[in-house]
């Protein structure tokens, strides 16, 4: 793991791909106009999200098994909360 100025690097074959994925459901949810491809694109984040949350590699000792864990449950957070928004509209 390198830490450069608030930006963690995690080497993690498991991380990197859910990561990867995650990230990639963020581009085409900003990528689309239409609310039910961005609902579907919003689950996939959370599914990610909790892929790595329920990794069973995950280790409360190892500052990048932390790392991962945050970036996972911010991405739920914001995840949960835009389709919280979604349903309102």
């Amino acid at each position: 793991m390198k830490n450069d100025m608030n930006h963690v690097i995690i080497n993690c074959p498991f991380y990197e791909k859910n990561q990867s994925l995650l990230m990639e459901s963020k581009r085409k949810i900003n990528q689309t106009n239409r609310p039910i491809e961005k609902s579907i694109y919003a689950e996939d984040v959370e599914t990610y999200a909790n892929n790595l949350l329920t990794c069973s590699d995950f280790d409360n000792n190892r500052e990048e098994c932390q790392s991962c864990h945050q970036f996972a449950l911010r991405q739920k957070h914001l995840v949960i909360h835009f389709l919280g928004e979604q349903a309102i509209v």
